[in-house]
């Protein structure tokens, strides 16, 4: 599968790779710089093959398949959470955005989607919008700066989001860094990604990964799986 980005990265002249049967940027230039770039001015990723999930729970019920206290939450923030199995594995570890009372949106992990929904649907009132959105994130320490070029983001706190006339930016990321994460329709996506590329480093999953090991964050598969729980994990302090 590809991104609606993905010819936007041939041009860049991306080297790709296969990850969760998505084509993605690798690299454009090499990760050293692309690592550096993030850690000391920005750089900014495509993550749309992350999976995206819009529930409507006017009940409660999602917090009954979460670790973390949903009831903690409230309109405009964002909190990173697991979804345990029966045996206290992890079917994937997701970040939980509040929209109003009873909306929530879900940001799940590209290999982890189908079966997330399957896990889910039978239970919660749910669309899978996975399609609706390009996904971005825009870290490292200039990423405030040149993000309010295009949207008023200043005054939006770490692990809070606001919805601009239907892009949703979050302060949050995989990376270590201060940065944003950002949630747009598909057409108004790849006009600020081309935007976004003129003033940060584009940057491919080899970097990502080198951050996030380098700020100490979980990947699917590697340090988490269905096999290992969250305290084997050391995210003991997401069980709430």
């Amino acid at each position: 599968m590809k991104t609606p980005l993905y010819y936007v990265h041939k041009q860049l002249k991306a080297k790709f790779t296969n990850f969760a049967g998505w084509i993605m940027p690798l690299q454009y230039s090499s990760i050293v710089e692309e690592v550096r770039a993030v850690r000391e001015e920005a750089g900014v990723f495509d993550i749309s093959h992350m999976g995206r999930i819009l529930i409507q729970d006017p009940e409660g019920k999602l917090q009954f398949f979460t670790t973390n206290n949903l009831n903690k939450l409230s309109v405009g923030r964002v909190q990173y959470n697991l979804l345990p199995n029966e045996r206290g594995g992890v079917k994937d570890d997701i970040t939980v955005y509040m929209l109003s009372e009873g909306e929530f949106f879900l940001c799940v992990n590209a290999a982890n989607r189908k079966k997330v929904v399957k896990w889910l649907s039978p239970h919660l009132k749910l669309r899978d919008v996975s399609e609706n959105f390009v996904q971005i994130a825009l870290q490292g320490p200039k990423s405030e700066e040149i993000l309010s070029k295009f949207f008023p983001v200043s005054e939006i706190k770490y692990y809070r989001f606001k919805v601009f006339d239907g892009t949703i930016i979050s302060r949050t990321g995989y990376t270590g860094e201060d940065g944003f994460e950002i949630y747009a329709p598909p057409e108004k996506g790849k006009e600020l990604f081309s935007e976004l590329i003129k003033l940060a480093k584009p940057c491919g999953l080899g970097a990502r990964d080198v951050l996030r090991i380098e700020a100490g964050l979980p990947l699917y598969g590697n340090e988490i799986s269905e096999e290992i729980t969250p305290i084997e994990a050391n995210l003991e302090r997401f069980v709430d």
